[in-house]
């Protein structure tokens, strides 16, 4: 293994996390390896930590923002309409449609209102 496929390998793991740990795991890899190529289940293991190490920073980043409660909600709603669409009998699924559609509305009017009436500015002082 040479230092090209580990770096490559660590492409996966954000910028600022390869900065700081980036050439200690390169040095781990050349040192459990040495010339062999990175195993299969190596690489699925370095593509896993990196994904997860991704989300991890943008669960970060986008913490207490009102984008990271629409993806949070995205994703929440994603998998309770899979799951009722692939378990759930005609009636239920329209039903939770019909609360979806009611969600989606209010989702969506408080989506314009808070970029057609951004909230006032702070005051300092008296």
């Amino acid at each position: 293994m040479n230092a090209d496929d580990a770096r490559r390998a660590l492409r996966w793991y954000p910028r600022a996390w390869r900065r700081r740990y980036g050439d200690e795991l390169v040095a781990l890899l050349e040192d459990m390896f040495g010339d062999e190529p990175l195993s299969r289940r190596c690489r699925i293991s370095l593509m896993w930590s990196g994904t997860t190490e991704r989300m991890y920073e943008m669960s970060r980043r986008f913490r207490k923002t009102y984008a990271g409660y629409s993806v949070a909600c995205a994703v929440v709603w994603a998998v309770i309409l899979a799951t009722v669409s692939s378990t759930a009998d005609s009636s239920t699924r329209h039903t939770l449609m019909l609360v979806f559609g009611g969600w989606w509305i209010g989702w969506l009017s408080a989506t314009i209102a808070r970029a057609v009436y951004p909230p006032p500015k702070r005051r300092v002082g008296p």
